[in-house]
């Protein structure tokens, strides 16, 4: 009797056993075929490149590097005494032009009344009053000279349009700045946001607005967003042209297609706090689909009709009639955290089997043992199925 006991203990272990690594085996397909993710994600930020619009040598820089800058910081300074002078000079010519106007202009007005005693002719009265309409024009291109190089020393203090954070700073005082070229780059704190590249194939999973998890490679804690944009193409290489400008088809296998992957742009509406942001980083993205948030009310009928196969076979009913139904709610995650729950339940139940099986608990009464030796056998498997098939 302890071997039928010993072999009933070893069978039901098996079995658990082996209904555990379906259960493992179910999850991990429904989580890499199923789930629209990809571990292919990246931290993306928009860097604003800053550069002079004006040139000279720079005296101060006051901001170090990967420090946060707001809006309207002083990030260098460039030397103003050229800048200076270039509005005296402009100033000066402002007044020159002026007098200048004014002298025209009273000739201008001199002629004319001098033609109303036919004194002067029209050809002389016509060129004094062109004479004076270039000598106002001149005055006013006087005067914007004068405003663009106020401008142009305004300018020589270069200030963070945004707020963020500077990077790769390698600016020192004495530096020469050239007007158009970049010298100081800083990182949008506002604008972080992630670039998961998908497979094509999971593409019809994932919509604009569908919710997104992220966890990013070093750090535990996940953040939440939204998908906001989704990638309408990528680079085909087959189109570039070949030395003598033939296409430059790349050679394939017929039996091997292997998925592209298309950008999706992911929204950030919560970072956990002491999570710190890098451009670059590398993350792992997961797509929650939209019928999961219309299923999350229903995670516990979901999660029963997912768990049919395990509760038809303990129960004794039919598993293939409620295949169907089961393989219906597979597709919902609410579903498969129900799913888990109630294995988790069903798995213990049949290591309770199996040890009272492997401790005799279950083993066959002598009453059932009086027939002929074959028969004590058949009575004795009997009544142990009749015990512990049912978990009790």
């Amino acid at each position: 009797m302890k071997s039928l006991g010993s072999l009933l203990g070893h069978y039901s272990l098996t079995l658990c056993v082996f209904v555990i690594s379906g259960i493992v085996a179910l999850q991990a397909w429904s989580h890499y075929e199923r789930t629209p993710w990809t571990r292919d994600g990246r931290v993306s930020v928009d860097v604003v490149q800053i550069a002079p619009e004006v040139s000279g040598t720079i005296r101060t820089v006051p901001i170090a590097d990967n420090q946060y800058v707001k809006r309207g910081d002083v990030l260098y300074e460039i030397d103003p005494e050229r800048l200076r002078l270039a509005v005296a000079l402009a100033e000066a010519d402002v007044e020159a032009k002026y007098q200048d106007m004014l002298v025209r202009q009273a000739t201008a007005q001199r002629k004319q009344q001098l033609k109303l005693n036919d004194v002067v002719s029209q050809e002389a009265l016509q060129q004094s009053s062109g004479a004076a309409a270039m000598a106002t024009a001149a005055y006013q291109a006087a005067i914007a000279t004068r405003e663009l190089a106020k401008l142009n020393l305004a300018r020589s203090v270069i200030r963070s349009p945004v707020d963020g954070y500077v990077t790769n700073l390698k600016l020192r005082p004495g530096d020469y700045a050239t007007a158009g070229t970049t010298n100081v780059a800083i990182l949008d704190g506002a604008s972080f946001w992630i670039t998961g590249y998908f497979e094509e194939t999971k593409l019809q999973q994932i919509r604009v607005g569908a919710p997104a998890r992220v966890k990013l490679m070093g750090f535990d804690q996940p953040a939440a967003g939204h998908v906001e944009s989704i990638g309408r193409g990528i680079e085909n290489s087959n189109e570039t042209p070949g030395r003598f400008g033939l296409p430059n088809v790349a050679a394939t296998f017929s039996w091997v297609r292997l998925a592209q992957r298309i950008p999706v742009r992911i929204h950030l509406d919560r970072v956990p706090s002491g999570v710190e942001l890098a451009a670059g980083m590398t993350a792992t993205v997961e797509i929650i689909p939209a019928e999961v948030e219309a299923n999350a009310g229903e995670g516990h009928d979901a999660g029963s009709r997912f768990c049919c196969p395990i509760d038809s076979w303990w129960s004794g009913e039919g598993v293939m009639d409620r295949a169907p139904a089961c393989r219906e709610a597979a597709a919902s995650p609410a579903a498969r955290a129900a799913f888990r729950r109630r294995h988790r339940r069903a798995a213990s139940r049949l290591v309770l089997a199996a040890a009272a099986a492997g401790s005799g608990l279950c083993s066959p009464s002598s009453s059932s043992l009086r027939s002929s030796s074959r028969g004590r056998r058949r009575a004795g498997r009997g009544a142990a199925r009749g015990r512990c098939g049912r978990g009790s």
